[in-house]
């Protein structure tokens, strides 16, 4: 994990580097005194897939009007930040997540808890008891992502291995409010309860380099792709997973008549 005082200084170059790219352009980047200039500020977008059972190949949606094949619920989702078509973002970190929408039993309670690896408690739930724990990792340990604009490969493979953070302790059911009655579904008073110690600005994140770059204005296909359908790694039946991708780093307004596929 990079320590906040590196992470920031990459922050930094990074942005050194989009504002050179832009100004190489002909733009001028954060300039009150221009009436024309691109604003750009630290930002983030984030896209997401619902994983159909029957698939192992998954294209995120990247830009406001992508479409989403297979969605269950209208898209853009609720929590989905997409491009837009005149906009251009240069991309320093990338996360990906699995959320459980909706659980075997019809549960909706986990759909905002973003996964960096399958929660026990999802057991039944989102994972078929007995061996879907272990099958579940092959989500984070098998996929890889390609990433290609305008038809040219950019990134040919990404190991989505580089996401997955195990939190050493996990949270317990039903031990939000201990009791003194274990029998009562609670645990003894004064017994440890912890939570889930994701920490989402760097558990499952990591630094891309080079940089890449989404520019509104181009065809950027980010294609996640896994061994066989995922159907065979432990999903239950009627559990609804979404993939999550999300990017981190800057966002330059009105730019996208930048062409360039990365700097």
């Amino acid at each position: 994990m990079q320590s906040n005082y590196n992470k920031a200084n990459l922050y930094q170059q990074a942005y050194l580097r989009a504002e050179k790219t832009l100004m190489e352009s002909g733009m001028t980047v954060n300039d009150p005194k221009q009436a024309n200039t691109i604003r750009m500020a630290q930002s983030a977008l984030r896209s997401e897939i619902f994983a159909n059972l029957g698939q192992s190949e998954f294209q995120f949606p990247i830009l406001t009007n992508d479409p989403s094949p297979g969605s269950p619920v209208p898209t853009p989702t609720s929590t989905e930040i997409r491009l837009k078509q005149q906009d251009v973002f240069f991309v320093c970190e990338l996360g990906f997540y699995i959320y459980c929408a909706r659980t075997n039993g019809g549960n909706t309670s986990w759909r905002y808890v973003d996964m960096t690896f399958p929660d026990p408690n999802l057991i039944g739930g989102a994972w078929t008891p007995g061996f879907g724990l272990n099958l579940a990792q092959a989500l984070w340990t098998t996929g890889r992502l390609n990433v290609q604009v305008n038809n040219v490969a950019v990134t040919p493979l990404w190991p989505i291995k580089n996401h997955s953070f195990v939190p050493q302790n996990q949270i317990l059911g039903n031990a939000i409010y201990p009791t003194a009655d274990p029998s009562a579904g609670g645990f003894a008073t004064g017994m440890e309860v912890s939570f889930n110690p994701v920490s989402y600005d760097s558990d499952g994140r990591a630094m891309i380099w080079p940089n890449w770059l989404l520019n509104g204005g181009n065809n950027n296909q980010y294609t996640l792709t896994y061994p066989n359908p995922i159907n065979a790694l432990g999903i239950a039946a009627n559990a609804q997973l979404w993939f999550v991708l999300e990017f981190h780093g800057f966002l330059a307004q009105n730019a996208s008549s930048i062409m360039s596929m990365k700097k």
